[in-house]
């Protein structure tokens, strides 16, 4: 299972992760942050990682993950039935951070 760190030696600031983009993806990106597309591009973006069924679980986790830019990250708990996908869930939503972002678990 996957973890996504909010603190320690691996946060990297907005100045570095822009700096280390290329400048064409930034457009595209902030024009894409600016559009009504956006959570709809994300969801998608989770379905094609592997999510099925779990869309607002998944949805929730990728903003919860985002969250750890912020100085107060939010944070969350997966309760459910056994067997009922949730390491699962977790861990596709895990693939669509950067390698520093997660603590494989």
């Amino acid at each position: 299972m996957s973890y996504l760190l909010t603190d320690g030696p691996t946060r990297k600031t907005r100045e570095q992760y822009l700096s280390e983009t290329p400048a064409e993806l930034v457009g595209r990106m902030e024009r894409l942050l600016k559009s009504r597309d956006l959570l709809p591009w994300i969801a998608n973006g989770i379905e094609e990682v592997g999510v099925a069924g779990e869309r607002f679980l998944a949805m929730i986790l990728y903003l919860v993950g985002t969250s750890r830019l912020l100085d107060k990250p939010l944070s969350a708990i997966v309760q459910g039935p056994s067997t009922s996908g949730k390491s699962h869930t977790i861990d596709c939503v895990a693939k669509l951070f950067p390698p520093e972002a997660v603590k494989p678990g």
